[in-house]
């Protein structure tokens, strides 16, 4: 059985494997990241798959929401070293995380496609009034998170990826 300390070892190995792909692929960052981001990584990684065992357990929930987790810091990673979140990784992501929330057929897979419309339209809207702010990958991942959380905690996840997002100009420039 898989105690705390497996977990959080988990995590930071995957933290640190996330920081070794997200040098690798893509190529697109001139200047190199800060060594801080590997920190980060690693310690996210440990403190969210520690909390998620205190929480769950191991159990299927678990397993899940530790590949989101992993999928939200390598998004992360890549857009923080190299300013793009690639259509290789959002796009299936999106796909799949609405074919989750509509198998089976629930009122939440209602809340989920609102949710993913919402904040892909709010973006949209944004980046056009906005050059220069958003990319195209940002829409995205809007779209990817309205998916995930749903209409009614859509907002809680925006803001938080906002202020995670307020780290991206001390990165590659």
């Amino acid at each position: 059985m898989m105690g705390l300390g497996t977990a959080v070892l988990l995590g930071a190995v995957v933290g640190w494997g996330l920081h070794w792909f997200s040098d690798r692929w893509p190529k697109q960052c001139l200047a190199p990241a800060g060594r801080w981001i590997l920190g980060l990584l690693i310690t996210a990684g440990a403190a969210l798959f520690g909390i998620l065992w205190q929480r769950l357990g191991f159990s299927g929930n678990f397993v899940f929401l530790a590949v989101l987790i992993t999928f939200f810091l390598l998004i992360a990673a890549i857009d923080l070293k190299h300013q793009l979140i690639p259509n290789r990784l959002i796009l299936p992501a999106l796909a799949a995380m609405l074919l989750y929330q509509f198998v089976p057929l629930t009122a939440g897979s209602w809340w989920a496609l609102a949710g993913s419309a919402a904040a892909f339209l709010l973006f949209a809207v944004v980046r056009a009034i906005t050059p220069g702010g958003l990319g195209g990958g940002d829409v995205k991942l809007a779209a990817f998170l309205g998916a995930t959380f749903g209409l009614p905690y859509l907002f809680w996840a925006l803001l938080a990826g906002g202020l995670v997002g307020g780290v991206r100009p001390f990165s590659c420039s």
